[in-house]
């Protein structure tokens, strides 16, 4: 009696009332308490808790204190995110989910920002300029690529003056070795007999504005190097088309002559033109030149018609608005590299002529050190009369009343003719 007892006390043996049917010790009437499963002796009181979807360790939820619920992993995909946490599927297995980063993507072949993307959104590379600009993926198969100039056009020549690399070496200009062994005194791509620059020989090699191309002025200089001097007779077109307002020094703040709502220095620059002509005048390549005589301030489009007593102002730039007047308002450009690059006037004093279509002058207009009137910051000087008088200062002139400057209509802002 005295060893029943106290084998019942140590807990190995259930008592004659305990119901165990899966043998797990657990029953109903069981010192060791009662089950929640009878039929899997897996699952009792103090049981591990697995995840499998049932309540393994009966404490009323199933996966509740699976140890690894929760607890960081990282997936089966090729990126660098180990911000995943494992949870238990529906069907009773296990599944690590995951939620990404915020990395920024780098070229490396990896997934940094947990996309599902590799190697995306990298910025493509451009190297070379002009007809020799590239553009490719700097990104290939995970490592970083160099960029290589475009070849050169079958046809190209080197210029040693235009700011572009024409052979795409990567330089331009005088730091091209074509344009080293250039020995060019003036800078104006065309050097002395025999020192080799790619545009030819220049006749004059210490003055810019003497070289094969240049315009034949009335100076007794041969300027186009053609073995001539002052070849060039006036236009058919001499007086009838004249300058008859010019605005140099467009310094901020006060003015806004183009009417674009910005003053600024060199957009507000501007020449007018007036037709005294009968009819009108096809002006399509006509060309606006200054003292320097290398590249035309401003070169006129083609089907730009002037009618008879009209005018046409030529601004340094900005976005100009239709003239209430009836005036044609344009912005110079270089007809030669296509850019935006002002009239460019000079302040001190500068000489404008305008050539028509043949290279032969049609009018000019001198002003400061190079003419008899200077210029005026932020004002015009203008013709008074309009078309046949001497220039001017703009507030000077007859019926201006004060104003400094009146580009495409009379002084006293009422519209040609």
């Amino acid at each position: 009696m005295l060893l029943s007892l106290a084998l019942f006390a140590c807990g190995e043996e259930p008592g004659l009332d305990c119901v165990d049917s899966d043998g797990d010790r657990y029953g109903t009437g069981c010192a060791w308490g009662p089950d929640c499963d009878e039929s899997n002796p897996a699952v009792h009181p103090g049981a591990v808790e697995l995840c499998n979807g049932i309540d393994d360790n009966c404490d009323g939820g199933a996966d509740l204190e699976w140890p690894e619920l929760a607890t960081t992993c990282d997936g089966l995909d090729l990126d660098q995110c180990s911000k995943g946490f494992w949870s238990c599927a529906a069907d009773g297995g296990v599944t690590c989910e995951e939620n990404g980063t915020n990395e920024s993507e780098v070229c490396n072949g990896v997934d940094d920002d947990c996309d599902g993307q590799i190697d995306e959104d990298l910025a493509d590379i451009t190297c070379g300029s002009g007809l020799c600009a590239m553009t490719i993926n700097g990104c290939v198969n995970g490592r970083l690529v160099s960029c290589a100039p475009k070849a050169p056009p079958e046809a190209y020549e080197v210029s040693c003056s235009d700011q572009l690399d024409n052979d795409c070496d990567g330089v331009a200009d005088k730091k091209d070795q074509d344009c080293l062994r250039c020995a060019d005194a003036d800078d104006d791509a065309y050097a002395a007999v025999g020192a080799d620059c790619p545009s030819g020989d220049d006749c004059v090699d210490g003055d810019p504005n003497i070289h094969p191309g240049a315009i034949e002025v009335v100076d007794g200089i041969d300027n186009n190097c053609d073995g001539n001097t002052d070849e060039p007779t006036a236009s058919q077109y001499h007086g009838e088309v004249v300058f008859n307002e010019v605005l140099v020094d467009g310094n901020t703040p006060l003015p806004d002559a183009n009417g674009d709502g910005l003053a600024d220095p060199v957009e507000d620059e501007f020449v007018e033109l007036l037709s005294q002509a009968a009819g009108p005048i096809d002006l399509s390549g006509w060309t606006l030149f200054d003292l320097t005589n290398l590249d035309p301030r401003h070169t006129f489009a083609e089907n730009t018609v002037l009618p008879a007593g009209q005018t046409i102002v030529v601004f340094g730039g900005g976005t100009l608005l239709p003239s209430a007047s009836g005036a044609q308002f344009v912005t110079a450009h270089n007809a030669d590299v296509g850019l935006a690059l002002g009239l460019s006037l000079n302040n001190p004093g500068d000489v404008l002529t305008l050539y028509d279509r043949n290279l032969l002058p049609v009018a000019e207009y001198g002003y400061g050190d190079k003419g008899a009137l200077a210029a005026v910051q932020d004002e015009s000087n203008t013709r008074a009369p309009e078309g046949s008088g001497s220039f001017i200062r703009h507030s000077m002139a007859p019926g201006a009343n004060g104003a400094r400057f009146s580009p495409g209509t009379r002084v006293d802002g009422s519209p040609f003719p």
